[in-house]
């Protein structure tokens, strides 16, 4: 840990940096923290200031989703143009071209497509006919009601008890498709290397100075081709293990100076290629298809100082963390600040104005 670049003023308080005394002020002013006198730190006594430096390492891997639904569709006796002959050489991921998101925090889905697989029945509702009987007259045409003490005569405008198939649209025939749905995700991994007293969940929020960034595109046509027929587990190792060996050697190269653990870098690495979404686990031909994207591994120096301070006397310590200058504090100077009165004034007249409106 090292001490900020401060200097001892003659009243023998430290002084602090304006960014991190303006986070303290902010906060203590807001009205999520009623209890807290407004402007602490224009009231406060600073004893010191240690800078406990964070490291914050994330991995981000984008993949692709498409799921297949066998489905039928009327089939109008045309030409079939990409009709499926050999399942041993089809992937879900080699139609329709896929629309990827261009970054890491988009999610997305691409439009919904069919896949013709060129086969062609009759049609099971009116059995190859294009008709089926009449919903309204159940095929009679023509029919009298009793309407009173008078017989109406009624006439169906279907004119011979038939009407359309509503399955095949009167061709009389089906076929049979694969209906697909595109989903883009991400599935991400962070850790710290950080030692002190501020919740890990609570510094994984913030950002901080990039040191390192590298990001690797799987190319696509190449991971179409692995799919077809359906992945093989061997072939995908190996792709996987040389896109982790790039990070590693990535690392090696690039962070050089780096003052934190090196060997955290490394294993978060390690743990992240072992615990991302398997394309070979995953992966069902023609149902269920997983695409890796790209992968990301971004290594950043986020900003914490441990601030001790005194407020009328009393001692206290809080923590200004992540470029956001966020607050960690356990405990707070408490006093009846005009906020705090303001919202127990405000609660005791929605209670007055309650009573009052149960008594009428």
């Amino acid at each position: 840990m090292n001490t900020e670049n401060i200097a001892p003023a003659s009243t023998g308080t430290v002084q602090l940096s304006g960014y991190n005394a303006k986070a303290v002020n902010d906060w203590s002013r807001s009205l999520l923290n009623p209890t807290v006198p407004g402007g602490l730190f224009e009231k406060s006594t600073i004893a010191a200031v240690v800078d406990e430096g964070a490291k914050l390492l994330t991995a981000t891997f984008m993949y692709g989703e498409r799921t297949g639904k066998m489905a039928e569709r009327p089939y109008d006796h045309g030409e079939i143009s990409n009709k499926i002959e050999n399942l041993a050489e089809e992937s879900l991921w080699l139609y329709g071209q896929p629309n990827i998101p261009a970054d890491y925090t988009t999610k997305g889905a691409d439009k919904p497509f069919i896949i013709t697989t060129g086969e062609t029945h009759k049609c099971s509702k009116c059995r190859g006919h294009g008709k089926i009987t009449c919903t309204s007259c159940k095929g009679k045409v023509r029919w009298t009601e009793k309407r009173g003490d008078e017989i109406v005569e009624k006439v169906c405008s279907c004119g011979d008890g038939k009407e359309t198939c509503g399955d095949c649209d009167g061709y009389g025939w089906m076929q049979t498709v694969i209906e697909c749905k595109t989903d883009y995700k991400l599935h991400d991994s962070k850790k710290q290397d950080y030692n002190g007293e501020i919740p890990k969940d609570r510094l994984a929020k913030t950002t901080g100075r990039v040191l390192f960034e590298e990001s690797v595109d799987y190319p696509l046509d190449v991971m179409r081709g692995m799919l077809r027929g359906g992945i093989d587990a061997s072939e995908y190792g190996e792709l996987q293990k040389t896109v982790s060996g790039r990070f590693h050697a990535a690392i090696d190269e690039k962070l050089g100076d780096y003052d934190g653990d090196i060997n955290l870098v490394h294993n978060l690495i390690d743990e992240f290629f072992a615990g991302m979404p398997n394309a070979v686990d995953k992966n069902q031909l023609m149902k269920h298809e997983m695409l890796p994207i790209r992968l990301r591994l971004k290594v950043e120096d986020s900003p914490v100082s441990k601030i001790d301070y005194q407020y009328k006397a009393k001692p206290y310590r809080l923590w200004v963390y992540g470029n956001e200058r966020k607050i960690h504090a356990v405990e707070k100077p408490f006093e009846f600040t005009p906020r705090l009165i303001g919202i127990l004034v405000g609660v005791v007249a929605i209670v007055v104005g309650i009573v009052i409106a149960a008594r009428r």
